[in-house]
């Protein structure tokens, strides 16, 4: 499967300040997200979906509950996961 991007149509919320809008996604378990700030600020950050966690998330103060929910909305949005 090639890389697949998939627009968020409902912003989930990470934390206090931060709700991913998009990501992209390919044959592996790791997905490339996009989280923007209140303040208009965006980072990417790499999410394992099969750990339920980031791999290099510059974010702080994430739930694990929301982590399990971006997770959740993202297998739904993928056609085939191959993970």
């Amino acid at each position: 499967m090639a890389t697949q991007k998939i627009t968020i149509k409902q912003p989930i919320k990470l934390g206090p300040d931060w709700a991913v809008t998009s990501a992209w996604v390919t044959d592996g378990p790791i997905v490339l997200i996009r989280a923007t700030s209140l303040t208009g600020l965006t980072v990417h950050s790499r999410l394992d979906m099969q750990k339920s966690m980031f791999i290099d998330s510059p974010l702080t103060e994430i739930k694990k509950a929301d982590i399990q929910h971006l997770v959740k909305v993202l297998y739904a949005a993928v056609d085939t996961p191959n993970w």
